[in-house]
């Protein structure tokens, strides 16, 4: 007679060397999709986005408006449809500020700008130095007439620049894993890009590049109404390139001089910029316009473009925490030697993760066995037993 036995997988998540926690899998994120007066802000039909997106609220969208790419949100009802959209996930914790790199900045080199009150800073980027002007809010600052900059700053890869002051950039990055912060807000005057960069192609990233940049405001992250970004319905250019993780903790990534009623500048009609080739990913507390209908039109398209490197860089903001897992354990049963059996674990990340594969041991397997995580994931768990016997086994992440 054949024996039957119990076997029992039980599932361990640790973190293990080849783990690269608090990595970004998303595209776009957000805490809430509702503006500080109340809007619901939609993705516009003109928007492309190539990458997951996530909001610890509501994603609602246009009337018959299908976006193709996974649509994740905390709440339980949406207008959106479709077999890409995901409701009910546990929300993902939202950094409060940008203490923790502060508190890196010894570790992993850079420099922490003290500077008073009412500073604000003008920050030109080349390649693996920066250029800055100092001056004071309120004050015009037009480095075009000011031909020395007030100090150029090497910079080193791995380093962050944290400003205790707004500030406004633009240029090139040709470092690996840098990060510049603010205080307060930061304006983008004209496009940020890396060494690297494919300008005659889609904007693209080689797969051999090594420059990544994150651009970090405890305030708003906000396209400067320049020249250079499409200022009076593109009459000298339009569109801006932005290859970064742009992370808006106080409010919203957004645009300035928008043609509201109360805006001291008023622009032609229409007044549109162009496209925002956002070749990164967005992290923001508030999901903020960056196109309105003012003047007939006004504002930006956007095209983004995860860039999957961001998922194995922890830049130190986001918490470290386990996915859930359901069921904890797996309970095979009574499995005849020689015969297999599955079942199904559903993982789902608290936050963003990623891990290089599993270690199963004997008799049990897993599928798939490379695992990223960015939305609850099922996954296919087996035994085979060779010989009769009770066993237990940890099923390890790394």
């Amino acid at each position: 007679m054949r024996q039957k036995l119990i076997y029992l997988l039980l599932v361990l998540l640790l973190i293990g060397a080849a783990r690269i926690a608090n990595g970004f899998s998303y595209v776009y994120f957000s805490e809430t999709e509702i503006t500080v007066f109340g809007e619901q802000v939609r993705f516009f039909s003109g928007d492309t986005l190539w990458g997951a997106v996530r909001t610890n609220g509501c994603f609602q969208c246009m009337l018959g408006q299908y976006i193709p790419t996974p649509l994740m949100m905390t709440c339980t009802e949406t207008t959106c449809e479709g077999s890409n959209v995901y409701t009910g996930l546990p929300p993902i914790p939202f950094p409060e500020n940008a203490d923790p790199l502060r508190a890196l900045i010894p570790i992993r080199g850079g420099e922490h700008f003290m500077t008073p009150a009412t500073a604000r800073a003008v920050v030109r980027l080349h390649g693996d130095y920066m250029d800055i002007w100092w001056g004071t809010q309120g004050t015009p600052l037009d480095t075009a007439l000011i031909p020395f900059p007030d100090v150029s700053v090497a910079m080193n890869p791995e380093g962050i620049y944290f400003f205790e002051c707004p500030i406004r950039i633009a240029g090139m990055v040709s470092l690996p894993h840098i990060v510049i912060a603010s205080s307060g807000d930061i304006g983008l005057d004209d496009d940020i890009y890396y060494a690297s960069l494919d300008f005659t192609h889609d904007y693209s990233i080689p797969s051999s590049a090594v420059y990544i940049l994150a651009l970090v405001a405890e305030g708003d992250v906000v396209i400067m109404n320049t020249w250079a970004n499409g200022r009076d319905n593109q009459e000298q250019g339009g569109s801006i390139v932005i290859c970064a993780l742009i992370v808006a903790l106080g409010e919203s990534f957004t645009f300035d001089q928008q043609n509201d009623t109360w805006d001291t500048y008023i622009g032609p009609n229409p007044d549109e910029r162009g496209r925002i080739h956002l070749r990164g990913a967005l992290a923001n507390y508030r999901h903020g316009y960056v196109h309105r209908s003012n003047n007939g039109g006004t504002g930006y398209l956007k095209d983004y473009d995860w860039d999957e490197r961001l998922q194995y860089w922890n830049i130190g903001l986001f918490p470290d925490e386990p996915p859930l897992v359901d069921p904890p354990e797996l309970d095979f049963g009574e499995v005849v030697v020689g015969e297999s059996v599955w079942d199904t674990l559903k993982i789902t990340p608290v936050v963003p993760s990623s891990y290089s594969g599993t270690i199963t041991p004997q008799p049990f397997s897993v599928h798939p066995s490379i695992i990223r995580l960015a939305i609850h994931s099922g996954f296919r768990s087996g035994l085979r037993p060779h010989k009769p016997g009770p066993t237990t086994a940890t099923l390890i992440f790394i």
